[in-house]
């Protein structure tokens, strides 16, 4: 094989890449990318109906369902275990036996947040206060996740149950 027919873009059995790949749309005369050689018509539509679809289904997945109203109680979750509701109006500091451990999760000023778990990497506490109705963070290694709810009158779901999502399997 010689650098003569490798420079005019053949491979060792002949076959032309210009006529079999997407090395066509680039002009190796001039050196300029050739959009129209690389893209048809119905790609453009495709690509604006996935843009559409994905800001869609952004709006509906983080604006509609964040609860309304003023955050009330705390619900703190163990793993199994029957929820366990505080109200927001009383500043406290509760201690909770976790899988790993005991954590304290602090009220104060209708808000919440984990001051202390054994966990290894505290994200629980880096995560700082939750004040809105509906935010909720967790300590997964410890298995413990507190959420603020707007009334005592919204349902809390049962251990396992009620949640619209799956955080680790993105299932319903």
């Amino acid at each position: 094989m010689n650098n003569k027919n490798l420079n005019k873009g053949s491979v060792s059995n002949g076959t032309d890449l210009n006529k079999h790949s997407a090395a066509a749309s680039f002009d190796s005369d001039s050196g300029q990318f050739d959009p129209k050689q690389f893209l048809k018509p119905g790609d453009g539509l495709i690509l604006l109906f996935a843009v559409i679809l994905t800001l869609w289904l952004y709006h509906i997945f983080w604006f509609d369902n964040k609860p309304s109203g003023e955050a009330e109680f705390l619900m703190i979750q163990i793993t199994d275990a029957v929820p366990k509701i505080y109200s927001l109006s009383q500043d406290k500091t509760i201690k909770i036996e976790g899988a790993i451990g005991q954590s304290l999760i602090e009220i104060k000023q209708r808000k919440a947040r984990f001051i202390h778990s054994p966990c290894y990497n505290q994200f629980c506490i880096l995560h700082g206060w939750i004040s809105n109705n509906g935010d909720i963070t967790a300590c997964l290694p410890n298995q413990i996740s507190i959420r603020l709810q707007g009334s005592q009158s919204q349902s809390f779901p049962a251990p396992g149950k009620g949640s619209r999502f799956d955080a680790v399997s993105g299932g319903q």
